[in-house]
């Protein structure tokens, strides 16, 4: 289970198709958000956010609760199938 963190990187551009990176998390994993992908959390995840696995420094998109997404100091586990890979930026 990689250790990621979050990252506040506005170079990375939402694609056109999606309005929220929730939503292009949901597409690229093919199911719906419910809980928090931090594997120590239970709650509900309302929001799709930019994490950087802190071993090979690459972004991935995840669904997470507020907090875990506020929280830039918490650290936040993730399995890696709960890892969407982000698009391709120039």
């Amino acid at each position: 289970m990689p250790d990621v963190e979050r990252v506040k990187d506005e170079s990375i551009e939402l694609p056109n198709a999606y309005r929220s990176w929730l939503e292009y998390w949901e597409t690229v994993q093919n199911q719906q958000a419910t809980n928090c992908c931090n594997s120590r959390c239970l709650e509900r995840a309302e929001l799709g956010c930019l994490v950087r696995n802190k071993k090979t420094q690459e972004t991935f998109v995840t669904a997470l609760c507020p907090l875990c997404a506020s929280d830039t100091n918490k650290k936040v586990h993730i399995t890696k199938r709960l890892l969407a890979k982000k698009p391709y930026t120039k």
